[in-house]
């Protein structure tokens, strides 16, 4: 293709459909003939970089637009890789701390997840823990949310049943011999808001009270019974830590061999944030119980009990990225870093046609996405039990929206823009022209623009002398690239707090695409219908992005193609373009507070202490 013929010919679009749909469709034959997941799931989740605990202090909170919900401030740190003086770059976030009402749950529909599949290597069973282990997780992490955050956790007058004997083994939870702090604490995680983690706020003359991000309302049809040799005394005593929650657990998980389903519960429970905020409820599968098996489980040979340790021992990690928002991370599964921006249409929509057959299937969704990128098999497998990802493909993705965030994208491993991914470039300084992905990159770090809107890269050059200031005078700098170095946390003190986050090195070839079998005789359908609408207007955002918003920075070589490109789409959206407003990803970016001015000089003067060791 002509690096300039920005629209693309029709050999182009022709390899574009081709290549999309033998890999998308490779995928799906190949989730749809499954009978297990693929065990690289939990296994990937040891891809951890740089990832702030949201733990580490009470954080300084305000209200959002429209009083919904309480918002934080963070501030990620990065170095930009390169032999000149751009040093570093610091972009702000917002991070949910606390919503205004619990996640609502079912447990009719779940898309799929009836029966439990298992994970490859391990034994299937018709036995579904799911939804009273996302219960179980929900508690837990809004105990170490009000332990951290200054909250108030305690058991409700509402329980579930106890008996010594089983009745229906469907719904019962055997917990066997279990004391009555433990026969107490399954109850309430059984009962329809059996607790409650609250946290009272008094902002700008606005009281109210807020709960936990991870705080859910399930309804559980049938009720659930629990079956122990204790019964709890009605009488109000303290409720579970954090810490003897996730002991109880992980005792269950002992007695019935379910820790595979544990990791997964996990996945699910870390999606209710964004379930608040898209206001969408969640859907779990109905339980299919039994009571403890005959024979004795071995958890120390079980590599799903060491995942689930290694990832607890990070569980304050999972809640910030949790916390901030995981749409931009579940999208990132159909970024492609060789896809250019006017091809982007084809890309997509020829996947969303090979995911149609599946599209109500959250099971074979899960597994096509463990598949395609196993670094997000771990969150994508969550949000396709909740439903959430099912959402997202049929109200953003579909709506040609894929929201960037860089901070998230580093921390799991997840590229989502051209702008963070890793061109080693060299130029010699008799070159006159630079690529145009290079020329944005250089335009966002040295602070020329915001990020853009447009995840895909602009394809072809500029002339160098025809560029920015600040894009001419680096453009033959040896390389440039974005690595984040560290965190900082408002704290509710008055103060700054600097976290350089938890790292876990990723197991060998965890990010490599699991292998399967591709479908080479799979025919492309005969009509493929693409509208060209998203390429036309990712097009249209990196264009205007690059001229800027008074088109200062068009060349007269450019006039015409830039002509070319509005025409080409002028029938979507010919006014909305340009740059991104702010930087924050959960669309919480309105804020009414922020950081004071004495803690944005703190941090200037941090950041030119010898502490930050580039």
């Amino acid at each position: 293709m002509d690096t300039d013929q920005i629209k693309p010919s029709a050999e182009d679009k022709n390899n574009m459909i081709s290549k999309s749909w033998f890999i998308w469709n490779s995928l799906v034959e190949n989730a749809s003939s499954r009978i297990s997941f693929p065990k690289q799931i939990p296994l990937s989740q040891s891809i951890l970089q740089n990832v702030p605990d949201f733990r580490s202090t009470k954080l300084l909170s305000s209200l959002s637009p429209g009083h919904t919900n309480l918002v934080a401030s963070g501030r990620s740190v990065w170095r930009i890789g390169s032999n000149c003086e751009l040093v570093h770059k610091i972009i702000d976030h917002s991070i949910i701390t606390a919503i205004s009402k619990t996640v609502s749950c079912t447990t009719k529909d779940s898309g799929g997840f009836e029966s439990w599949i298992g994970i490859e290597g391990k034994e299937s069973t018709d036995r579904n823990y799911l939804a009273i282990l996302i219960s179980a997780w929900a508690y837990i992490i809004s105990a170490h949310w009000a332990e951290s955050q200054e909250g108030h956790l305690q058991y409700t007058d509402k329980r579930g049943s106890v008996s010594p004997i089983i009745l229906d083994p469907n719904y019962i939870i055997d917990i066997g011999n279990a004391d009555e702090a433990e026969t107490k604490w399954w109850t309430a995680v059984a009962a329809q808001n059996g607790w409650k983690a609250t946290i009272s706020s008094n902002f700008e003359g606005v009281n109210g009270t807020f709960v936990s991000p991870w705080s859910i309302d399930i309804d559980f049809e049938p009720t659930l019974t629990v079956c122990s040799t204790s019964i709890p005394s009605p009488v109000e005593s303290s409720c579970a830590t954090a810490s003897e929650a996730y002991s109880h657990l992980v005792r269950f998980c002992k007695l019935h061999g379910i820790f595979d389903q544990a990791l997964i519960a996990l996945s699910a429970t870390l999606t209710f944030p964004t379930h608040s905020f898209k206001n969408f409820p969640a859907k779990l599968p109905t339980p299919k119980h039994t009571r403890i098996p005959s024979n004795k489980y071995d958890s120390t040979t079980d590599t799903d009990f060491r995942a689930l340790e290694k990832i607890y021992r990070a569980i304050g990690c999972y809640m910030t990225i949790s916390a901030l928002g995981i749409v931009p991370l579940l999208c990132s599964m159909f970024f492609e870093e060789t896809v250019p921006c006017n091809l982007s249409g084809e890309w997509l929509e020829t996947a969303f046609q090979a995911l149609r057959p599946i599209q109500h299937h959250n099971l074979h969704l899960a597994i096509v996405g463990s598949l395609r990128r196993p670094s997000l098999g771990f969150w994508w497998t969550g949000a396709c039990l909740t439903g959430l990802a099912e959402m997202i493909l049929r109200s953003d993705l579909e709506q040609i929206y894929m929201p960037i965030d860089l901070v998230c994208g580093w921390w799991t491993g997840n590229p989502q823009s051209f702008i963070c991914c890793h061109h080693t470039t060299t130029a010699s300084t008799s070159e006159k022209w630079i690529f145009r992905w290079k020329e944005a990159l250089l335009l966002y770090i040295s602070g020329e623009r915001q990020l853009p809107l447009c995840p895909w890269r602009p394809p072809g050059k500029s002339l160098v002398r025809d560029t920015e200031l600040s894009v001419q005078g680096h453009a033959y700098c040896i390389d440039h690239f974005l690595r984040m170095e560290s965190w900082i946390w408002f704290g509710a003190d008055g103060n700054t707090h600097i976290d350089y986050g938890y790292s876990i090195n990723p197991e060998k070839n965890s990010d490599k695409q699991i292998s399967y079998k591709a479908n080479s005789s799979s025919k492309l359908p005969d009509q493929i219908e693409i509208s060209n609408k998203a390429s036309r207007q990712y097009t249209l955002w990196i264009f205007e992005w690059l001229a800027g918003s008074t088109d200062r920075s068009i060349s007269p070589r450019d006039t015409q193609l830039y002509q070319d490109i509005r025409d080409w789409a002028a029938d979507i959206y010919p006014d909305d373009c340009g740059d991104s407003d702010e930087e924050i990803q959960i669309d919480v970016e309105d804020q009414t507070s922020g950081p004071s001015q004495e803690q944005s000089q703190a941090i200037q003067r941090w950041l030119m202490s010898e502490e930050l060791k580039f």
